[in-house]
């Protein structure tokens, strides 16, 4: 699963990203959303993050068919191996693309949401927690908009995000 480079993964899903950050600047900025934030708690949010994370990994792995199944018996165990380490890469990918998605939603929400504005357009306070709050839902929502741009991708894109290695050293 390392030399899969799972940890580059959404770098090289170009359709993925723009779904993703488009979604979320249209989300960043919808005052719904903001009391919707503030409104669910850390557990809500969690397995809003969870749920977010396995749709665009389902959708990557079955969009690209990459999911194999055995022909014979024999293959059996070597197909499942084989499956649990592209769930595993693809899995750990997108988790790195929503934790940088979370970040960048943060730094907008800092740069964007001003205390007067907020106040006003969701008659709730202005906080460090409630903006923390907001980017986790915007991170969560746009990430599952990132489904969509998932399967947009071509398969052969995906194969190669989720399995390009680095081409070893040769030792002298």
């Amino acid at each position: 699963m390392r030399n899969n480079r799972p940890l580059t993964l959404a770098l090289r899903l170009t359709q993925l990203i723009a779904v993703t950050a488009a979604a979320g600047a249209l989300m960043l900025i919808t005052p719904d959303i903001w009391v919707l934030a503030s409104n669910y708690g850390p557990g809500r949010l969690g397995l809003l993050s969870l749920i977010a994370v396995a749709a665009v990994t389902a959708s990557l792995i079955v969009g690209a068919r990459l999911w194999e199944k055995p022909r014979r018996r024999a293959e059996r165990e070597q197909v499942t191996l084989f499956n649990v380490a592209t769930v595993l890469t693809m899995t750990v990918g997108v988790t790195v693309f929503y934790l940088a998605v979370f970040l960048l939603a943060l730094a907008a929400a800092f740069l964007l949401l001003d205390g007067g504005s907020f106040k006003q357009l969701s008659d709730q306070e202005w906080s460090v927690g409630r903006i923390v709050d907001i980017a986790w839902m915007t991170a969560s929502l746009a990430t599952l908009g990132g489904a969509v741009g998932a399967g947009l991708e071509e398969d052969d894109i995906i194969r190669a995000a989720a399995y390009t290695r680095e081409p070893e050293a040769d030792e002298d």
